[in-house]
């Protein structure tokens, strides 16, 4: 039973380095990558909706102090939140 346990603990060691750490770094590779993955994903929705928002601010604010409030206001809040989520996506 022992040479067992020795064996099947020897080859877990060779095929995922010389311990459970080669398992943890796979799947926290695997992760990141997926949270890299919805990252660019919403970026990519984000920059088609603020496209959007620019051409409508453009075609029918009529450049009232309002749109221009609401411009600056949303690219501020917008810069802060991708700020956060590159740091924590960097800092995983």
């Amino acid at each position: 039973m022992t040479s067992m346990l020795l064996a099947t603990t020897t080859a877990v060691r060779s095929a995922f380095g010389h311990s459970w750490s080669g398992v943890l770094n796979t799947a926290d590779l695997s992760l990141k990558n997926i949270l890299w993955a919805i990252f660019t994903v919403v970026f990519i929705v984000y920059v088609i909706t603020t496209l959007v928002l620019l051409f409508h601010w453009r075609q029918y604010g009529m450049g009232t102090k309002r749109i221009v409030a609401a411009k600056i206001i949303y690219f501020f809040v917008s810069i802060i939140i991708i700020a956060v989520a590159l740091f924590s996506l960097f800092f995983i």
